[in-house]
């Protein structure tokens, strides 16, 4: 991605903000949800698509299953887009130890700090389609226009299929 593109996407999906700012913003991050734990997660722009289960998804069915739920976010650091995607069920070790906390949230993707974009996903190998929401407590879309930036953001780093999960299937 040159600059310009850089520099339109972060346009179109942000601006950034500190989490809790678009939703609930009496919250505050809790110490377990700073811990970085973004090297554990997938580079959903450099990497392709993530790890797939290939007894994922019913399609035919209307739901989602949680337990196949990953969490993205999409944020800058260091001048440059980040993507990153991670299994919803990841464990959050050191929060659980520390707080109680037992599994990762988009906030352990950010360190705590600012972010353009966050939601949940679900990937089908068999279709190879994305499904996505904007379903983040701390960095969810503001409006349509930002969601929308997110669908085709997905496909511009390679998902061909991107499916709005927001709309019951």
């Amino acid at each position: 991605m040159n600059s310009l593109e850089r520099d339109d996407w972060i346009r179109r999906l942000g601006p950034e903000v500190l989490p809790y700012t678009r939703y609930n913003q009496d919250k505050t991050v809790r110490e377990e949800e700073r811990i970085d734990l973004s090297s554990f997660s997938f580079d959903a722009i450099n990497d392709g698509s993530p790890i797939p289960d290939l007894n994922f998804i019913d399609e035919e069915r209307s739901n989602l299953p949680n337990s196949k739920k990953y969490i993205w976010l999409i944020y800058v650091k260091k001048g440059e887009i980040n993507f990153r995607i991670i299994p919803d069920s990841y464990p959050n070790n050191e929060g659980k130890k520390k707080l109680g906390r037992e599994n990762v949230c988009h906030t352990n993707l950010s360190g705590g700090k600012l972010a353009l974009q966050g939601g949940e996903c679900w990937w089908s190998e068999s279709s190879k389609t994305m499904y996505v929401n904007d379903q983040s407590g701390r960095y969810p879309s503001e409006t349509e226009a930002q969601f929308q930036a997110v669908i085709e953001f997905f496909k511009f780093v390679g998902y061909k299929n991107v499916i709005d999960a927001r709309i019951k299937i």
